[in-house]
């Protein structure tokens, strides 16, 4: 039986595009305008990949909106071709090894659709943030699904000191997620930190973050940090996370000032087995 699959990016917001037969996970920033300056200034995130064989190497290529794709079978990198993506790339994960070939132009500049005609089921795999080497799971702007009016991804700075938060706070109705994976010699007991930001005038939110699928809701109360963009990172409690695919959910109880807070990252430091 066949099965078709459509995936679409976009140039309104922030958007992850799957190519390559669901097997590439592409994010990109979108802009309002071409940047003025011919060098890229969006700091990459994940900008190299390496297929489960190892035979496949991919690259995003922010300054020209592409996908570079190199056979490493040989041992040294022969590029096989880009892949168009719109504008700035900045992180690629790789799930498996199909390329798929595409327009070397593509039909719309802001908007590229791909279609693929499949035989056989296809297995939808979803995206998902990992502990790192050390055993922690790091929470980041880009990889969260931002619920609510206003709340927003922001940037600061200029080109060589650029960093991004969770801004624009200001409903408590707004909510950030993150899908996590657990495997099964990591579950255990995670120290939650939260790197935060908030004026002085409007310190004293609070807020909760959730685990579905696991235990534990720790609840904190924003400090004041002495403004928007000046950090501190806290300590605010500990989940308990078991094997599987979890959400992490960071909500608003209150806000007595104008915003709730600026998120930088959320870190979960494994502490304890199980």
């Amino acid at each position: 039986m066949k099965r078709q699959m459509t995936k679409a990016c976009s140039r309104a917001a922030c958007a992850t595009m799957i190519l390559l037969a669901g097997l590439v996970q592409i994010t990109h920033r979108a802009v309002a305008q071409a940047p003025e300056f011919v060098n890229f200034e969006t700091p990459q995130v994940h900008p190299i990949a390496l297929s489960p064989s190892g035979q496949v190497l991919v690259a995003v290529n922010t300054a020209d909106n592409h996908l570079e794709v190199f056979d490493i079978k040989g041992g040294l990198p022969v590029r096989r071709g880009s892949v168009f993506t719109g504008l700035e790339p900045i992180s690629v994960r790789m799930r498996g090894d199909l390329v798929v070939e595409l327009p070397a132009k593509p039909v719309d500049p802001a908007c590229s659709v791909v279609r693929l005609d499949l035989d056989g089921d296809v297995l939808p795999m979803s995206f998902l943030v990992f502990p790192d080497a050390s055993g922690a799971l790091s929470l980041t702007p880009h990889d969260a699904t931002l619920d609510g009016p206003s709340i927003r991804v922001e940037r600061v700075g200029v080109i060589g000191d650029v960093t991004h938060n969770i801004g624009y706070w200001l409903d408590p109705v707004a909510t950030a997620a993150w899908p996590i994976g657990i495997g099964a010699s990591q579950s255990g007991t995670y120290r939650v930190e939260v790197d935060l930001a908030c004026t002085d005038a409007a310190a004293g939110s609070r807020m909760r973050l959730e685990i579905e699928g696991g235990a534990g809701a720790p609840e904190f109360t924003v400090p004041a940090t002495g403004g928007w963009q000046s950090y501190r990172t806290i300590d605010v409690g500990r989940v308990e996370l078991p094997m599987g695919s979890h959400r992490a959910i960071l909500r608003a109880l209150s806000k007595p000032g104008e915003a709730v807070a600026n998120i930088r990252s959320i870190r979960l430091i494994r502490e304890t087995k199980p």
